[in-house]
């Protein structure tokens, strides 16, 4: 059966489609507003497409102790790089779950709440730095990996 702005005709799905947008818009600021509440990823899974990423990420985010980042492929390391588009620390940041929400599922739970993203592309880039090796700051970003604010 078809959607109501389906019957309703191309004008109610465009309206439909703007209101869509309008929404996306909306979570996408409140989440960059709170980006610095927000975690850094405990980890990233770099791999090639086609080899599973998206996967082991459906795994692992299905896991009672993990929650997902706001997409899957967060492209921060590799497309936010390229062309002069540096997103910032704080775009990255809102692609991730609140630190204190983590904190109280952990508290909850008795055992650590973790949170990450798959890009396979990552892989393959150039400019992509692990920023949880050792804590060390990247070359692209300048995050401190493993760290918590």
């Amino acid at each position: 059966m078809p959607s109501s702005a389906a019957a309703a005709g191309p004008r109610a799905q465009r309206a439909q489609g703007r209101a869509a947008q309008l929404a996306r818009s909306v979570r996408s600021a409140a989440r960059r507003a709170t980006a610095s509440a927000r975690a850094l990823p405990d980890f990233l899974i770099i791999g090639a497409q086609k080899a599973g990423t998206t996967s082991l990420y459906a795994y692992l985010a299905a896991h009672p102790d993990v929650r997902p980042a706001g997409r899957k492929e967060v492209h921060y390391f590799d497309l936010g790089f390229t062309a002069g588009a540096e997103l910032g620390e704080g775009w990255y940041r809102s692609m991730f779950p609140l630190s204190a929400r983590l904190a109280l599922d952990g508290r909850r739970t008795g055992r650590p709440v973790r949170t990450g993203e798959a890009s396979p592309y990552y892989l393959f880039h150039r400019l992509v730095a692990l920023p949880a090796r050792g804590g060390r700051r990247t070359r692209a970003a300048g995050l401190r990996g493993g760290s918590r604010r």
